[in-house]
């Protein structure tokens, strides 16, 4: 298992409304990604602007795999309206 973790700056510093489109589908989609077990996402407290990613892959090879498949397309459909750019991204075992 490889934890995948990304902070995530959300449009307009509203991290709640990311974290909502999470709990509201996003999260959901990406679960459906083959290879993927669970996803976490919580807003930041010292940056409340952001929003922390967690998400437990089989390998980081199937998560590279899963991008472009439909349901990580649906995960970036349903969140990318309320990211502000692009968030680090690092895998850890």
């Amino acid at each position: 298992m490889e934890l995948e973790v990304c902070v995530i700056e959300a449009k307009g510093g509203d991290a709640a409304a990311l974290v909502a489109a999470m709990n509201n589908g996003g999260a959901a989609s990406l679960e459906a990604c083959e290879g993927c077990h669970k996803v976490t996402a919580l807003q930041g407290i010292e940056k409340p602007g952001t929003m922390l990613l967690l998400v437990e892959w089989d390998s980081v090879a199937a998560h590279e795999a899963a991008k472009g498949s439909d349901p990580f397309n649906k995960f970036v459909g349903v969140i990318g309206p309320h990211i502000a750019g692009g968030g680090d991204v690092l895998h850890y075992r």
